[in-house]
């Protein structure tokens, strides 16, 4: 857990909101890119190996190679569109404002009236809500990019004492989740999705959502989300696999388990202000674009198409860079031949 790094955020929009402004700066291109990458381990030692042995040895290092990552160019910008999805997931939600305060006290006390529709259009947060759609090729590591970008990113804050330029004070212990990460693995209906996301927040906090609500129907469920959302302060939801909304590979259509899933996820994004990340194959683009009555709104802060590296992308120069000169081989396979 990290502590909250206070700044005095440039954008008036995002001055003044501790759970913004305790993000601190994100990080810049260059450490992205140094902080991302992971070089070769080398170092082999031979000397206390018999001489017959070293090119199994020297074989088994190769292997390192598969530790070796090298940024791919898109990763910038995949981490800043989460970082900035995280920010404006907070927009509407200040705990020094008197509106989420009484939320915050209402839910906490395990009342749903704060809940309703009339309360939640009185804090505006339709107009925060961000989504954004990361889609592309199998395999071409979408996403091991947004994992790597959320390891960028702290996942949890502790705050404390903290004022504003108006003089307002957050003198109560706060913990924040910035972002929570489900993987929507398969095909089964809102209620697997819903407890994927249950889980998800007790990984993060600890908390036992998942056993508390072992026997609840679907209508249980999405309250009990919605609270954690608010009571834990949480910023944004990535969202991996999402193709798999489609009732099957085959059929590139919302069914209607699913299509109760979509709308839950677009109701914590357009009546709550959480952002949303969607990561799947493109596909996903596919399934979005024809079911726009039902998704009209998910695709709101643009999107990332990853086809195939092109040929000129740096990607594969500094690839080939690490490769080349990772792995000095000691010796070299023998070339004595044996006759007869």
């Amino acid at each position: 857990m990290a502590k909250a790094n206070y700044i005095v955020h440039p954008n008036p929009m995002h001055r003044g909101n501790p759970l913004i402004e305790g993000l601190g700066f994100p990080l810049t291109k260059q450490q992205i890119q140094t902080q991302s990458a992971v070089a070769f381990t080398g170092g082999l030692d031979l000397s206390a190996v018999p001489e017959e042995l070293h090119g199994y040895y020297t074989r088994s290092s190769i292997l390192n190679l598969f530790s070796l990552h090298v940024v791919q160019d898109e990763m910038v910008e995949v981490y800043e569109a989460i970082r900035l999805g995280i920010e404006v997931g907070y927009l509407g939600r200040n705990p020094l404002q008197e509106d989420w305060q009484r939320i915050l006290y209402s839910v906490e006390r395990d009342k749903d009236e704060p809940l309703k529709a009339t309360n939640i259009k009185r804090l505006n947060l339709i107009e925060n809500s961000y989504t954004y759609l990361v889609c592309g090729l199998s395999g071409r590591g979408k996403s091991s990019m947004v994992k790597q970008a959320l390891r960028l990113i702290d996942q949890t804050i502790e705050h404390g004492a903290y004022s504003d330029q108006k003089g307002k004070t957050l003198t109560s212990q706060l913990t924040q989740v910035t972002y929570l990460y489900v993987e929507h693995h398969e095909r089964t209906g809102q209620k697997n999705f819903l407890n994927s996301v249950l889980e998800a927040i007790d990984e993060v906090t600890g908390e036992d959502y998942v056993y508390r609500h072992r026997n609840s129907n679907v209508k249980d469920l999405i309250n009990a989300v919605r609270k954690a959302v608010i009571l834990h302060h949480i910023g944004a939801l990535v969202i991996d696999e999402a193709q798999n909304f489609a009732k099957a590979p085959e059929k590139i259509v919302i069914g209607p388990n699913e299509k109760t899933s979509m709308k839950f996820v677009e109701e914590l994004v357009n009546s709550l202000g959480v952002s949303t990340i969607f990561v799947g194959t493109f596909s996903t683009l596919n399934l979005f674009t024809k079911e726009m009555t039902i998704t009209r709104r998910t695709i709101r802060a643009g999107s990332m198409s990853l086809a195939s590296c092109s040929v000129e992308s740096g990607f594969w120069k500094n690839l080939c860079h690490a490769l080349f000169n990772s792995v000095l081989l000691i010796g070299g396979r023998r070339t004595k031949t044996h006759c007869g």
